[in-house]
C-alpha cells in the first residue's frame, strides 16, 4: 500500500482517526461542488440587486470619486474626497478601466468580486480548522494548542514521559498503512501510529499537538460522516454568509465599510492568527503588510482592532513569554502603521491631494459618534440592536456565538492561554459590541458591523461543525444524514413560519412606521404586530432546538445553526422577490423614475434643479454636467 504523507499543513487540528484521512479523498469530494454552488448562489443573489438604486452617500462619495479618477485623474485634487484612504476607490477605478466604462453596474460588480474573495478566504480558514470542536484546543483536555510547545519545563518533562510511555507500550508497532507524521508533526519519541487504532494516550508531537483519542461511536461512520473532516466547517461558514441578508446587500453597496473592509479586516486577522501559530520574522512582516493594507482601506476599524490583536498575541503564549510576544505584535502593527503613513504621504504628495483629510475625518467621526450629534442614547442603541438582529445576526446565532465564547474561555482558563483561533472570536465580538454603541446602524442598515460578519461565520462554523458529528452524549445517536435531515426540516419549517408571521420586518420599520407617522396614524398596532411575530418566531425556534437536544435527535449547536438560518432565509427570499429597493433607500418603488421622466419630458436637464440625488441614476448625465445643485456624476 502506498505511503500517505501527512504534514502539519494538511492534517486537522484535532487529529481524527488516520483512516478518515485516508478515505477523505474518496468520500469528501461531493462537498466541493456544494461549496462552488454556494459561491455561485452568492453571486446570483448579489447580481439580482445590482440594478437597484444607489443611495445618496454611495453616489456622492465613492461612486463620484471613482468617476472623477476614471475620467479626469488627478487634474483637480481639491475635488477628490479623502474621508478614507483610497484603496477601495482605486480598486473601483481599476475595475472601470478593465471594463472600459464607469457605471453603477461595474462599480457594484467590483464590490461583489471583493466579497467573493472574502468568502474564499473565510472558507479556507474554516477548512483549516475543519470539524472537531472548531478550535486548536484538544476538545477533551483543552490544554494544548497547535502553535507552539507546552507551557514551561514542566510540560516538556511531561511530554517526554508520556511519549516514552507510549513508545514502550507500542514497541515494534509499525504503521500498517505507512502513515507517519512529517515535518513539524513528527513524534518526539519516534512513536508510529497504527492505522485504524486509537492514538495512544499522551503521545505528543513536535508541533505541540496532543493526539486525540476519538470516540468509538463514530456517529454515523457507516455513512461517511467521518470523512472530509475539514469540509463541513467551510460549508457551514459559506452557508451562514450566503443566507445572511446583510452580506448580500453589503456586496452591492458602494461603500468601504460594506464592500471592501470585510476582506481587509479578515486578511489582517488571518495574518495575526498565523503569527500566533508560528511567530517568525516572516509572519511578523505579513502582519505589518496586512495592517498597512487595512489602514489603506479605513483607519477607524483596523485601529480599534489593533489593541485586541496585541492582547491576543500576549495571551496566546506561555506566561513567561507573553510580554515579549505582545511587544512583537505591537511592533509589527506599528511598522504597518508607519508603512501606511509613508505610502499615504507619498501618494498624496504625488497627486496633490490633502493627505490630512483622513485624520480629520477620523477625529471628527470619533467625536460625533461618542459625544456629538450622532452620539448614542437608549433609543439609538435599541435601533442598532434591531437593525443588526433583523439583517441577519439573530438571537439564535448570537446565542451560539456566546456559547462558543464560553467554551473558548473555559478551555483557555484550563490551558492558561488562548488558542490562535480565538482571535476571530475576539475581533468579531469587539466589532459587534463596539458598533452597537458607537457609529450604529445608519439608514437602518448595520453598516459598520459588516467587517465582523465573516469573522462571526468562522466562529459559528467552528462551533457547529464538531458537535454536528459528535453529539455530547454517550448513547447511540442518529446518523449524520438523519441529523442533517432534521436540521434541514427545522430550518424550512421555521423559515416558513418567519415568512408568514413577519413578512419583511425591515420594511415594517423603514416604511410602515414612517408612513404611520406621516399620516398621524397610531404606531402601536404596527410595532405590536412586529413584536408579536418576532417573539413567536424566536419562541418556536427556541422550543424546537431545546426539544431536539433533550430528545438527543440534534446537538444544541446544530439546532441553533438551523434555527439561526431560518429567519435569514425568510428575509432574504422576501428581499430577493421584492419589487422595491432593499438598500439605503429601503422601500423605494420607482418614485425617482417618475421624477426623472418628468424632468426629461419637460427638457429640464440643463436647469438648476433641487431634486433627490438618486434621480440622476435615471437621467444619464455625464461627468461634465455640473449644472445641478447636488453631487452626482454619472455617465
Amino acid at each position: 500500500m502506498p505511503r500517505l504523507r501527512l504534514t502539519a499543513q494538511n492534517y486537522p487540528a484535532t487529529l481524527p482517526l488516520p483512516h478518515s484521512a485516508m478515505t477523505d479523498h474518496r468520500q469528501s469530494w461531493p462537498i466541493r461542488p456544494v461549496i462552488a454552488g454556494l459561491l455561485l448562489l452568492f453571486v446570483a443573489l448579489a447580481a439580482r440587486r445590482v440594478p437597484q438604486l444607489m443611495g445618496q452617500d454611495e453616489i456622492s462619495h465613492y461612486f463620484k470619486l471613482a468617476g472623477l479618477l476614471f475620467h479626469n485623474g488627478y487634474q483637480n485634487p481639491s475635488e477628490l474626497i479623502t474621508f478614507s484612504p483610497h484603496a477601495y476607490p482605486l480598486w473601483l477605478v481599476a475595475a472601470c478601466r478593465l471594463a472600459g466604462a464607469h457605471s453603477p453596474a461595474i462599480v457594484k460588480s467590483a464590490g461583489i468580486a471583493l466579497w467573493l474573495l472574502c468568502l474564499l478566504v473565510m472558507a479556507g480558514i474554516c477548512r483549516r480548522y475543519g470539524g472537531g470542536n472548531g478550535t486548536e484546543r484538544h476538545p477533551s483536555a483543552g490544554l494544548e494548542t497547535r502553535n507552539g510547545a507546552t507551557d514551561g519545563a514542566r510540560s516538556q518533562t511531561e511530554a517526554k514521559s508520556q511519549a516514552k510511555t507510549a513508545a514502550d507500550d507500542n514497541a515494534g508497532n509499525e504503521c500498517q498503512a505507512g502513515v507517519k507524521y512529517q515535518a513539524g508533526a513528527k513524534c518526539q519519541a519516534g512513536v508510529k501510529y497504527q492505522a485504524g487504532v486509537k492514538y495512544q494516550a499522551g503521545a505528543k508531537c513536535h508541533a505541540g499537538v496532543k493526539a486525540e483519542a476519538p470516540s468509538k461511536a463514530g456517529n454515523g461512520a457507516g455513512d461517511g460522516s467521518q470523512a472530509g473532516d475539514a469540509m463541513p466547517a467551510a460549508v457551514l461558514g459559506l452557508l451562514l454568509c450566503v443566507t445572511m441578508p446583510a452580506v448580500i446587500q453589503a456586496a452591492v453597496t458602494v461603500d468601504i465599510d460594506q464592500a471592501a473592509l470585510p476582506l481587509l479586516v479578515l486578511l489582517l486577522g488571518l495574518a495575526a492568527e498565523r503569527h500566533a501559530q508560528t511567530p517568525t520574522g516572516r509572519s511578523a512582516v505579513l502582519v505589518a503588510l496586512a495592517s498597512a493594507l487595512a489602514l489603506w482601506g479605513r483607519i477607524t476599524t483596523p485601529a480599534v482592532l489593533m489593541p485586541v490583536l496585541v492582547l491576543h498575541a500576549g495571551l496566546a503564549t506561555a506566561p513567561g513569554a507573553r510580554r515579549r510576544r505582545a511587544a512583537v505584535m505591537a511592533a509589527a502593527l506599528a511598522a504597518g502603521g508607519a508603512l501606511f503613513l509613508l505610502t499615504w504621504w507619498l501618494y498624496c504628495h504625488a497627486t496633490g491631494m490633502d493627505g490630512a483629510g483622513v485624520f480629520r475625518y477620523f477625529a471628527t467621526a470619533l467625536q460625533a459618534t461618542t459625544i456629538g450629534e450622532r452620539g448614542g442614547n437608549t433609543q439609538k442603541w435599541l435601533q442598532n440592536i434591531a437593525a443588526l438582529t433583523l439583517w441577519g445576526v439573530n438571537p439564535f446565532l448570537l446565542t451560539l456565538f456566546g456559547l462558543d465564547g464560553w467554551h473558548r474561555l473555559t478551555a483557555a482558563w484550563q490551558a492558561r492561554r488562548l488558542a490562535a483561533a480565538d482571535l476571530y472570536w475576539l475581533t468579531a465580538a469587539a466589532i459587534l459590541a463596539g458598533y452597537l454603541f458607537v457609529g450604529g446602524a445608519l439608514f437602518g442598515f448595520p453598516k459598520y458591523h459588516c467587517p465582523a460578519l465573516p469573522l462571526l461565520a468562522i466562529c459559528l462554523a467552528q462551533a457547529g461543525a464538531g458537535p454536528w458529528r459528535r453529539p455530547a452524549w454517550t448513547q447511540p445517536a442518529p446518523s449524520a444524514r438523519r441529523q442533517l435531515a432534521i436540521a434541514a426540516a427545522l430550518t424550512v419549517l421555521l423559515a416558513l413560519t418567519a415568512g408568514l408571521l413577519l413578512h419583511d420586518p425591515v420594511w415594517t420599520l423603514r416604511v410602515d412606521v414612517r408612513t404611520a407617522q406621516l399620516f398621524s396614524h397610531p404606531l402601536r398596532p404596527v410595532l405590536l404586530s412586529l413584536a408579536t411575530g418576532l417573539a413567536a418566531t424566536y419562541v418556536l425556534g427556541s422550543a424546537a432546538v431545546l426539544i431536539l437536544a433533550k430528545t438527543r435527535r440534534l446537538p444544541i449547536a446544530a439546532g441553533l445553526l438551523a434555527a439561526g438560518l431560518a429567519p435569514n432565509i425568510a428575509l432574504l427570499a422576501m428581499q430577493t422577490a421584492a419589487p422595491y429597493a432593499t438598500g439605503y433607500i429601503y422601500g423605494e418603488e420607482g418614485e425617482t423614475k417618475v421624477i426623472a421622466r418628468l424632468i426629461a419630458a419637460h427638457h429640464l436637464e440643463q436647469q438648476p434643479l433641487f431634486v433627490p440625488v438618486e434621480v440622476v441614476q435615471h437621467l444619464g448625465w455625464s461627468v461634465e454636467d455640473y449644472h445641478c445643485y447636488f453631487p452626482a456624476l454619472l455617465r
